[in-house]
C-alpha cells in the first residue's frame, strides 16, 4: 500500500496545498491543537492533502545526504549519479540551447528539436532552464509545456522557482493557478514556498494576502513554524504595521514558539519605528541572555533610534555595551552618533567623532562629511564647514551634489552669494552636476539680496540645461518683480509658468495688473483684466480701483467710469477710493458737475466719499491683502 506521506529535503515540510482561504481565518487566531509539533493526517481534508509524520529533516541529515550524493524527488530518495566533465559540458550546451529556442514565437509547434528532447529531460535540465529566465511569462510557457509531456512530473523545487519568478514579476493570479496545479498532481506545498508566497506578497505591500497564506498553516490546525512567523513578520515590519506586528510577535511567544535572531532583528526594528525605545533595547537584552550573539545590525538599529530622538545617552551606553561585547561599530554606527549630537547641538563633539573614527582605523564615508557640513553650515558656522568639505575633498572621496547642497545652502543664507557661485564652477569642473535644488538655493538667496534680474537669469539657465524650478520659487520670484516694478520680466515668468500647467489665481493677476498700470501700460493692465475673466477669476476690489486709477492717470475719464458701472453690475460694492480716484480727476479737470453727480451716487450707496476731492488713498501693492492674503514679499 502506497504511504500517503510524502517525504521531502524542505525543512519544516508538513503542509497541504493552499488555495482558497475560508473569510472566517484570522491571523489573530490561535486555534485548537496548534500545539502540535508533528503533523497528523487531516481525515476531513481532500483525499489530495498530504502530510508528514516525519517531523523536521535535521541540518546534519541533509548534509549527510549531499556528501553521500542522494537527491530528493518527489517521490521518494533516488542515488544522483556521478557526472563526468564532458557531460557536464553537454548539460551547459543543452540548457543553453533550450534557452535560445524557447524565446522564439510559437516554440512549441515549429523546433523539432523540443520535441524530440522532450521525452528525456531531466528535472535537473528543467530546473536550470528556468532560473535562468528574466521573462517570467516565457519561464511559465516552458514550466507548462514540460508538464504536457508524457512520463514528465514537475517537482516541488520546479513549481517553488516559477512561483518566485511570477511573485517578483507580481504575476499573483497565475501563483494562485499553479497551486492548484500542485495540488492535483499531488505534489507537496512546502513551508519554503509559503514562507517565499508571504514575502513575495509582502514585497508588493499585499498584506492582506500575505497574512491569510500565513494563516493557512493555523486553519490546517498546525504550528507555524519559527520560519513561518519571521516571514510574517519581515512583511509586517517592513509595510509599517507595527502593531500587527507586535500582536504577531505576542501570539508567536504564547504558542511557545522558540524565538531565533531574525525574530528579534524584526522585532528589534519594529520596536524602534513605534518608537517604543526601552522595549528595543529590552529585546536586546533578552538576545544576550538567550545566547545569541548581538551583532552590529541590531545595535546599530538601536543607537541610531535613540540618536534621531536625542537621547545621546542611552545612545553612548549602549554604544559602550555594543563594544564590550565585541562588537565592532561600523560606519553607520560613528555616523548615527555624530546625527544624534548635531541634533542636540553638540556639533563640536559631533566633529571630535570625525578624528575617533579615523583612530579606529574606520574610514569616513560621504554621508559623515555631508552631515558635518551641513549641521555647521545650519549654525551659522561656514569657514569650519568649508574646512570640512576641502578635508572630504583631499581624502579622495568623491563628494555627491547632497554635500555641494549643504554648502551652498549655507552660503546663500549667510549672504555669501560669491562663494555659492564659487561652488556652482567648482561642481561643473569636477564633474558633479548640480541638481535642481542647487539651482532653486541660489535663486532663493539671490531673490533674498533682491538681485531679482540675476536670479531670473539663473532661471533661465535652468530652462536651457532642462531643468524646471519648483512652481513655489518661480511664484516667490513672480512676486518679487511685481513688487520691484519689473513689469515686462514678470509678465515673461507669469507666460513660462502657464505654460508649465500653474492656474494663476487673481492675486497673481492682480498683482501683474497693478505693475502695468503703475508703469503707465494701462492698455496691458486692461487685457490681463478680461484675460482673469476669460478664466473664471473673480477681480477684487483693488483690482478694479487699479484699473480705474490706471485709466484716471491718462485722463481716459469714460473708460474709468465705465470700469466703475462695470464693477457695479457684477456686484462689487465700490468703497470710498474708488469714487475719490474718480472724483479727485473730475475735479482736476474741471468737470465739477460729473463731479458732483458722482458724489451722489456714492451717498446713495452709502459711501461718503470727500467733495473737495482730497488726495485719495494711494494703493500700494505693499499693503494690501485678497482673501486674507497678505502681499507683504
Amino acid at each position: 500500500m502506497t504511504s500517503p506521506y510524502i517525504l521531502t529535503a524542505e525543512s519544516g515540510r508538513f503542509f497541504s496545498p493552499f488555495l482558497t482561504l475560508p473569510s472566517c481565518a484570522s491571523h489573530y487566531q490561535v486555534l485548537n491543537g496548534l500545539a502540535r509539533q508533528t503533523a497528523k493526517p487531516n481525515t476531513s481534508s481532500s483525499s489530495f492533502l498530504h502530510f508528514s509524520n516525519l517531523g523536521m529533516i535535521d541540518r546534519t541529515r541533509m548534509e549527510n545526504l549531499r556528501r553521500n550524493n542522494i537527491n530528493s524527488s518527489r517521490r521518494g530518495w533516488t542515488m544522483r549519479p556521478e557526472v563526468s566533465a564532458e557531460a557536464t559540458v553537454q548539460h551547459k550546451d543543452l540548457v543553453g540551447r533550450i534557452c535560445k529556442i524557447i524565446h522564439l514565437e510559437d516554440w512549441e509547434d515549429t523546433e523539432e528539436f523540443m520535441k524530440s528532447i522532450a521525452k528525456d529531460l531531466k528535472p535537473d535540465v528543467v530546473l536550470e532552464v528556468l532560473n535562468r529566465q528574466t521573462d517570467a511569462l516565457k519561464a511559465l510557457r516552458f514550466f507548462q509545456w514540460m508538464d504536457k509531456q508524457n512520463g514528465y512530473e514537475h517537482h516541488t523545487d520546479a513549481y517553488s522557482t516559477v512561483i518566485e519568478i511570477l511573485g517578483k514579476a507580481k504575476l499573483f493570479s497565475e501563483i494562485q493557478v499553479l497551486l492548484q496545479q500542485m495540488r492535483s498532481s499531488g505534489c507537496e506545498i512546502s513551508v519554503t514556498i509559503l514562507n517565499s508566497l508571504i514575502n513575495l506578497y509582502g514585497i508588493d505591500s499585499k498584506i492582506k494576502e500575505a497574512l491569510e497564506v500565513f494563516d493557512f498553516i493555523k486553519i490546517e490546525g498546525y504550528m507555524p513554524p519559527v520560519s513561518s512567523y519571521n516571514a510574517i513578520l519581515s512583511v509586517l515590519v517592513n509595510n509599517e504595521r507595527l502593531n500587527t506586528a507586535e500582536n504577531m510577535f505576542t501570539e508567536m511567544r504564547g504558542n511557545g514558539v522558540c524565538l531565533n535572531k531574525d525574530t528579534y532583528t524584526h522585532m528589534i526594528k519594529c520596536r524602534c519605528r513605534k518608537g517604543n525605545l526601552d522595549g528595543a533595547i529590552n529585546l536586546l537584552d533578552d538576545m544576550i541572555q538567550n545566547g545569541y550573539t548581538v551583532d552590529v545590525v541590531n545595535y546599530t538599529f538601536v543607537i541610531s533610534s535613540l540618536c534621531r530622538r536625542g537621547r545621546m545617552e542611552q545612545a553612548s551606553e549602549i554604544f559602550d555595551k555594543m563594544k564590550r561585547n565585541g562588537c565592532e561599530p561600523n560606519i553607520v554606527t560613528y555616523n548615527s552618533m555624530i546625527i544624534g549630537l548635531c541634533f542636540v547641538g553638540r556639533v563640536e563633539e559631533a566633529l571630535e567623532w570625525l578624528s575617533i573614527i579615523k583612530s579606529k582605523g574606520c574610514k569616513p564615508n560621504i554621508y559623515t562629511y555631508t552631515l558635518l557640513v551641513d549641521n555647521f553650515c545650519k549654525v551659522g558656522r561656514l569657514d569650519e564647514a568649508k574646512e570640512i568639505f576641502s578635508e572630504a575633498l583631499m581624502s579622495g572621496i568623491k563628494l555627491t551634489v547632497v554635500t555641494y547642497n549643504a554648502l551652498v545652502n549655507g552660503y546663500c543664507k549667510g549672504g555669501k552669494l560669491g562663494e555659492a557661485f564659487l561652488l556652482l564652477e567648482e561642481m561643473n569642473e569636477n564633474d558633479c552636476m548640480p541638481d535642481i535644488i542647487t539651482y532653486s538655493t541660489i535663486i532663493y538667496g539671490l531673490i533674498k539680496e533682491n538681485k531679482l534680474l540675476e536670479a531670473l537669469k539663473l532661471h533661465d539657465q535652468m530652462a536651457d540645461k532642462g531643468y524646471e524650478l519648483y512652481m513655489k520659487t518661480m511664484i516667490t520670484l513672480f512676486r518679487r518683480l511685481c513688487r520691484n516694478a519689473y513689469a515686462k520680466d514678470a509678465i515673461g515668468l507669469f507666460r513660462k509658468m502657464q505654460n508649465r500647467g500653474h492656474r494663476h489665481n487673481a492675486l497673481n493677476y492682480y498683482l501683474l495688473i497693478h505693475t502695468h498700470a503703475a508703469e503707465g501700460e494701462i492698455d496691458m493692465a486692461h487685457t490681463l483684466f478680461h484675460e482673469m475673466l476669460g478664466k473664471g477669476l473673480s477681480p477684487s476690489l483693488m483690482t478694479y480701483n487699479t484699473i480705474i486709477k490706471g485709466f484716471c492717470r491718462q485722463k481716459r475719464l469714460g473708460e474709468a467710469t465705465k470700469m466703475l458701472g462695470f464693477m457695479v453690475e457684477n456686484g462689487v460694492d465700490p468703497n470710498i477710493i474708488s469714487y475719490n480716484i474718480l472724483i479727485k480727476e473730475y475735479h482736476k479737470l474741471g468737470m465739477i458737475e460729473g463731479a458732483e453727480q458722482l458724489y451722489s451716487a456714492a451717498i446713495k450707496r452709502g459711501v461718503f466719499p470727500s467733495r473737495k476731492a482730497e488726495p485719495c488713498f494711494e494703493v500700494t501693492v505693499q499693503t494690501l491683502e485678497i482673501n486674507g492674503e497678505s502681499l507683504g514679499l
